[in-house]
């Protein structure tokens, strides 16, 4: 029953066409699984094929082998693997030994260089300390420098401002006519006196 079919059936109920659609659903994907099926089953038997050609080749390179074994007795060969593993398990303790050895060895090389530097870092630290000690020494000096000779400046205007303010003020008095003033004429000095009234 294909869709073609289907669509040519007199259908009574929308149940029916649900049914047949299902019906003819499952009847394609077995198609599609019967084909998929037969492809997987020829590739199956070209695999077999190739390997049933393959299989004399490999019983000759099996009877070569086997008589390669039977040359040399099976024995001979055994003790020999049992003083080869002998000697092998004997380098590799002495391999293990050396190891710990070395790694003993670079351990202590390792803890002594540690504690040179560290010893190092230390007494780099107390330099720093002490160079950070002479800065701070030296940062004060400069602030105390600093303070005392902007004071020394402060009072070294101020007396000139004061010197100044008397001159003003002695320039005031003598224009409002409380003082009377001469120049002495070879040092060109000038004096004042104070007007009584």
């Amino acid at each position: 029953m294909n869709f073609s079919e289907v669509s040519n059936e007199k259908i009574n109920s929308e149940d029916e066409v649900i049914e047949k659609l299902n019906n003819l659903a499952l009847k394609i994907k077995a198609d599609e699984k019967i084909k998929e099926l037969e492809n997987k089953s020829k590739e199956l038997i070209k695999t077999m094929d190739n390997f049933a050609n393959r299989i004399p080749v490999m019983i000759e390179r099996l009877d070569i082998i086997n008589k390669g074994i039977e040359l040399e007795p099976l024995s001979k060969l055994i003790l020999e693997l049992n003083e080869n593993s002998k000697t092998l398990s004997n380098l590799g303790k002495e391999i293990l030994n050396y190891d710990k050895e070395l790694i003993k060895k670079n351990q202590e090389e390792y803890e002594k260089n540690f504690k040179e530097i560290t010893e190092v870092s230390k007494k780099a630290l107390c330099r720093k300390n002490g160079l950070y000690n002479s800065l701070d020494k030296i940062l004060l000096g400069l602030v105390i420098f600093t303070i005392l000779f902007n004071l020394g400046i402060g009072y070294y205007y101020k007396k000139s401002l004061d010197k100044v303010n008397e001159e003003t003020s002695r320039i005031h008095n003598i224009l409002l006519k409380e003082e009377k003033y001469w120049i002495d004429k070879e040092s060109f000095q000038v004096y004042t006196k104070h007007v009584k009234k």
